[in-house]
């Protein structure tokens, strides 16, 4: 997937936006953003801050996997959702609520014909909004698992933190 992600502190900042790259194969996946890459089989997570030249590695069920993608797939029954309207393109518009959470609100366009996310607002606990807005989507790609870990080889200045 390519998205765009920008984060809002507030209302009045617009943020800068990035173009980004996100892969998913069942467990694993791997998000590429300008100052961080994060990488996870399902049982690992490498958290490679590319300035700092730093990775922290972590296992991947303690929940520190909170990434733009998992935020999709993490929210559970305890956010209401509702459909606010479909327009003649097929988009959906979805917003997922609850006071309570660490997402307060999530609203989603969702292309109904292709069954694909276009667009997500999320809006966090301390007021700040994340937006991706997607760009392309591919579907079918059979990547190795060495794509879905970090080769500590293939960067040998980078200080590796272990957590686990």
């Amino acid at each position: 997937m390519v998205f765009n992600f920008s984060i809002n502190p507030n209302d009045n900042d617009l943020g800068e936006t990035e173009k980004s790259h996100a892969w998913l194969q069942g467990e694993a996946y791997k998000i590429e953003m300008a100052e961080q890459q994060t990488i996870s089989d399902g049982k690992t997570i490498w958290s490679y801050l590319i300035e700092d030249e730093e990775v922290i590695v972590s296992n991947a069920s303690e929940g520190s996997d909170n990434t733009p993608l998992k935020v999709l797939t993490t929210l559970d029954e305890s956010y209401v959702a509702t459909l606010s309207s479909i327009n003649s393109q097929g988009i959906a518009s979805i917003e997922l609520a609850n006071p309570n959470g660490q997402y307060k609100r999530v609203m989603l366009k969702v292309n109904t014909k292709k069954h694909e996310l276009n667009h997500a607002d999320i809006f966090m606990e301390d007021g700040s909004k994340i937006i991706i807005d997607v760009e392309e989507m591919k579907y079918d790609q059979t990547l190795d698992d060495k794509f879905f870990t970090f080769d500590a080889k293939k960067h040998p200045n980078v200080d590796v933190i272990d957590m686990r």
